[in-house]
């Protein structure tokens, strides 16, 4: 496996455990690569995302991915890169993957979800992110995907992080990532078209970090298409249908860039999970 070239996902895959196939009814969804969509292939199109695109609302079609697939390029394959768990950091290496195997596409459709959080790689060889969301890690360990020992270093990593994490070493994080990003579609001439997925991390992420964004760089500005609103989640925080067509809208009319709405719209948003869950906006992130 060579983990800046791979086909398959590498990510710890949550829908292989028989409890969340039967909760999120995933079965038979997911193809053998560890992808929701097409298998991997040349495309003019890229997706990239990740429990958004995962999501099991009652209407797969009324996915955002699958709505700009339907209305805006529906004459491309449908190449969607995003499993649950994953983060910014995956989202530049399965870009740099897909490119190396199936060259590039003009297009990338990217939510970003929390940018805090870091690849590690187990003594299984899988990755997965270390952020602050405990109950994942001892999810892995309750279905057999990981084991003790492995859940025992999860979780000091995840303890580790929330005592390092603070905002100049955040924007470490986002700069480099986002270099990342914009030096791969500058190299192959990809048009970006970003945006966040408002699920419950990454409204509390974006929020305690907003000054970050002020000062990125043009390429970055001029890429994003506007912060959607929050309408709904589901019972996982993941963003409910109304949501995704919110998502959708910013793509089919995207915005020019505005920090000073940015602000204003990611006030909202917070304002909207802290009235709906309180101080425990991120679930899970202590217990599980």
């Amino acid at each position: 496996m060579t983990y800046w070239n791979e086909k398959g996902d590498s990510h710890i895959r949550f829908w292989n455990a028989e409890l969340y196939q039967s909760y999120y009814r995933l079965k038979d969804q997911i193809n053998s690569e560890g992808y929701r969509s097409d298998m991997l292939q040349p495309s003019e199109v890229v997706y990239l995302g990740s429990c958004d695109v995962m999501s099991s609302i009652p209407h797969g079609e009324l996915r955002w991915v699958n709505l700009v697939y339907r209305n805006i390029h529906p004459e491309q394959p449908h190449i969607v890169l995003g499993t649950v768990g994953s983060g910014l950091p995956t989202m530049v290496r399965r870009l740099y993957s897909y490119i190396q195997n199936f060259g590039a596409p003009k297009h990338v459709y990217m939510t970003v979800p929390r940018f805090d959080g870091y690849e590690y790689v187990n003594k299984s060889g899988n990755c997965y992110n270390v952020s602050s969301r405990v109950g994942s890690a001892k999810f892995c360990q309750k279905t057999g995907l990981i084991n003790d020992d492995e859940l025992d270093t999860w979780l000091l990593q995840l303890e580790s992080n929330k005592k390092l994490r603070n905002i100049h070493n955040n924007q470490y994080i986002l700069e480099e990532r986002f270099a990342f990003l914009e030096t791969i579609c500058k190299l192959h001439n990809i048009q970006m078209h970003w945006t966040f997925n408002p699920s419950d991390a990454a409204i509390l992420t974006l929020q305690e970090n907003i000054s970050l964004f002020e000062n990125i760089s043009p390429f970055m500005k001029n890429s994003f298409v506007g912060l959607p609103l929050v309408k709904d989640h589901f019972v996982d925080r993941t963003i409910g249908i109304e949501t995704h067509k919110a998502i959708y809208e910013q793509f089919s009319l995207p915005e020019e860039w505005n920090y000073e709405k940015l602000c204003e719209q990611s006030k909202k948003n917070f304002d909207w999970a802290n009235e709906k869950y309180g101080r425990d906006i991120i679930k899970f992130e202590n217990n599980y």
